[in-house]
Parts: C-alpha cells; structure tokens; sequence
C-alpha cells in the first residue's frame, strides 16, 4: 500500500476552508491559539477504495444514504505514516512491549501488531481509558482531539503538533447522551452493540437490532460527570474501513 502526500497552500479554496474550520473549533481556556504551519493532503488509493466499498455496503444495508462528516483525529505523532499506510485500527486488547520492533519505543499504550508479536502479549486493562469501547475516537472539535496528541516534533526551536482530519462514515449512528453506570462499563466494546444496561439515557434511546454502524456521544457540558460522561462530543466507529484520513494538519501552540 502506498499513499502519498502533498502540501495545500493557504491560498486554495480547499486549504483555508481547512484552515478556517481548525481554527474555529479550537477552545482554550488558557487564551492559546494555534498557529497552522502546514496543511498536507493524504492519497491512499488502497484506503479510498476500501473506505468506499465499506460506505457503499452500510447503504444497501440500511437501504439509504448514510450519515458521513469530516472529523478530527489526535494520536500519537509517531505512528502517522503507519496511519497514512494502513488506516486508523481500533486499539488492541494488549499493551505495546518496548522489545517489539514494531510497536516498541514509541510510547505508545497498546499495540500495533497482530497476535503473531512474541512480544506485545500482555493484555491491555482499562485505565481511565477508551470511555465507550475499543474502538476510533474522533471529535467535531480541533481542541477535543489536540488533548490525545502526543510526542509531536521538535522542529526549528518549537514543538509542532499534528492532527489527522478524517472523513468517516458514520452510517447509522447510536446515540449516547448519558452517563456510563460505572468508569469501565463499556471498556471492552469492540463493535456497535445495545449497551442500555451499562449507561443512564438523558434521553432514552431505542437499540434497532443490526441497524447501528456506530456512537455518537453528545457532549453534556457543565452536566458532564467526570469519567462518566463527556462535556464535548464526540464519535467512536470500530471498523476502520469507516475512516478515511485525508489532511494532516501541523500547527504550534
């Protein structure tokens, strides 16, 4: 697989309609505003086709045009051309073993390989983690998805952060406006599931059996209850066919 990248000036359309969005959806409360260095577009063939395919068979699924959006994406700014060669991955149900060539020394939490590592075998426990199920986070909000970026780079005397922009299809999406009955309740959900029991609906919300391709978690904000709950909304799909990432946005703080 191979995918390839080129730098969208500020000048395009495209480019400051990117800009512009970032931009708008970053909240500080400390009064800091980034500052976009670079935009770059990401061209995977294989991925595109593969995102399409995927968006195409939850159509016939559902017999309509599903919910799609562009979305933020913040991870670890060391494993980006593995994202831009094989697709967003939900995480692993076991840690990252620093031995490993592939998943070590990067800091990463859980592991990027498959069962086949010698190494990354110690199972992946919650701690304080992935609130609604093993699956992709991402976020309508530039500052949400900043939060979960991590080791970005050294450049030229500053640190530069990196965020994917994503375009995802959502299909059919379960919404979930509550709180979580206990932290790790939903810890180990790895597909889109009926999860009524483990969560008290705001508002109660029917389970269409084999009709939900994914969450959407709306951000409660002052009502929001610490590891409960989420003050800003976001989204969670767990087949990674369903994301796309198509920009890379670096900026400084």
């Amino acid at each position: 697989v191979v995918s390839t990248q080129s730098t969208w000036g500020f000048g395009s359309a495209k480019g400051d309609e990117v800009r512009q969005h970032f931009l708008e959806t970053f909240e500080s409360n400390m009064g800091v505003r980034p500052k976009i260095i670079n935009i770059m577009k990401i061209n995977n063939r294989t991925l595109n086709n593969q995102y399409e395919k995927r968006k195409e068979y939850q159509n016939q699924k559902h017999g309509r045009i599903g919910s799609e959006c562009e979305l933020y994406h913040g991870t670890n700014c060391n494993i980006l051309d593995d994202i831009y060669t094989h697709g967003l991955r939900s995480p692993s149900d076991y840690e990252a073993d620093n031995r490993c060539p592939v998943s070590g020394g990067k800091g990463l939490t859980t592991s990027l390989c498959d069962n086949r590592c010698q190494y990354c075998t110690k199972p992946h426990k919650w701690n304080h983690c992935h609130m609604f199920g093993l699956g992709i986070y991402l976020a309508d909000q530039s500052s949400k998805s900043h939060r979960y970026v991590t080791n970005p780079i050294y450049q030229d005397g500053q640190l530069v952060y990196k965020i994917v922009k994503c375009r995802v299809a959502l299909g059919s999406p379960y919404l979930i406006e509550g709180h979580l009955n206990q932290a790790d309740a939903l810890h180990d959900v790895i597909y889109p599931k009926d999860i009524s029991s483990s969560i008290k609906q705001l508002s109660p919300q029917e389970w269409v059996k084999e009709d939900h391709d994914s969450f959407y978690v709306r951000g409660l904000g002052p009502m929001a209850i610490p590891g409960k709950s989420v003050i800003n909304s976001e989204y969670i799909v767990f087949c990674p066919w369903q994301v796309l990432p198509i920009y890379e946005i670096s900026y400084t703080l």
